[in-house]
């Protein structure tokens, strides 16, 4: 309507004429006010809200359409619940009638707000969730990034024990070498012993021993090989878990950016919502 209804006398008449047909003619639900500068001429109450006024109740003092008159101003006015008469919120539009520049008159709607109200609800809701849904996401981009620390610290644990079973092979390749040589040693000093006859008894012991020890010596290189060999074994175990984990890694972190993506396209819509919902009346006054 604007502002103010420029008509006359005749328009004034017209709407109270028309007044009944209104709900029929509107998808809104509304309650229809046709008031001249001293009483109500006509009231059609919304199927939800019934002030109960009568057609010649007067205009009074300080209410709804003395202010919308004298002010020659429109008013958009908020009721809450809690100071509605039948408990249930609506928004009353007061729109002055001038013939020329003199107020005849104004035309005053109702409208229910359980829908606006429901559309702040949702978009408020919706906006709560995608907050909270974004500090998860924060959170899981963490613990992403953690583990794929942890990973790359396995990566790292893995060369050092690579390294560490490499130089334990060679120590311990050395150390079959050094059996070997002394088992030859000792086999030597037997034969020796041997040619010395009685007096290389005492030989013949030393030499027995060191053969003994050579012995032993493989014997304890045999284990610590087959235990290398295991351990080498588990490495690659190691590795090849530390691979998956990286490649999870990778995984979330491309669906964590794709939830993100989806999250801030949701905190996007819930503002727009919460927006759209604040500016669908620019209300004037607010009786809560």
């Amino acid at each position: 309507m604007g502002d103010v209804i420029r008509a006359n006398r005749e328009v004034l008449e017209s709407f109270r004429r028309i007044a009944p047909f209104f709900s029929s003619i509107l998808e809104e639900d509304l309650g229809i006010f046709v008031y001249d500068r001293k009483e109500l001429l006509v009231y059609v109450p919304s199927s939800k809200i019934d002030l109960g006024l009568k057609p010649g109740s007067p205009v009074k003092a300080g209410t709804m359409p003395d202010r919308c008159m004298n002010g020659r101003i429109r008013l958009v006015t908020l009721v809450g619940a809690e100071k509605s008469r039948v408990k249930i919120p609506y928004l009353s539009v007061a729109t002055p009638i001038l013939d020329k520049e003199e107020v005849i008159g104004c035309v005053i709607t109702n409208q229910t707000l359980d829908v606006y109200y429901k559309i702040m609800e949702v978009s408020q809701a919706l906006a709560l969730a995608a907050e909270d849904l974004g500090k998860s996401i924060v959170n899981v981009q963490k613990n992403a990034n953690d583990l794929e620390k942890r990973a790359n610290s396995l990566n790292e644990m893995e060369s050092m024990l690579q390294t560490n079973v490499k130089e334990s092979a060679e120590v311990v390749t050395f150390v079959q070498n050094l059996a070997q040589q002394t088992n030859l040693l000792g086999i030597n000093a037997a034969i020796e012993a041997a040619r010395a006859g009685q007096y290389g008894k005492g030989f013949n012991v030393v030499a027995n021993e060191i053969r003994t020890m050579a012995n032993n010596s493989s014997q304890s290189v045999d284990n610590i090989t087959t235990n290398l060999t295991s351990i080498k074994r588990e490495i690659g175990r190691l590795s090849q878990f530390s691979k998956e984990i990286e490649s999870n890694v990778c995984h979330q972190v491309g669906a964590i950016e794709e939830i993100q993506q989806a999250v801030d396209s949701l905190n996007s819509v819930a503002r727009e919502l919460v927006s759209i919902s604040q500016k669908m009346y620019s209300i004037t006054d607010s009786v809560l």
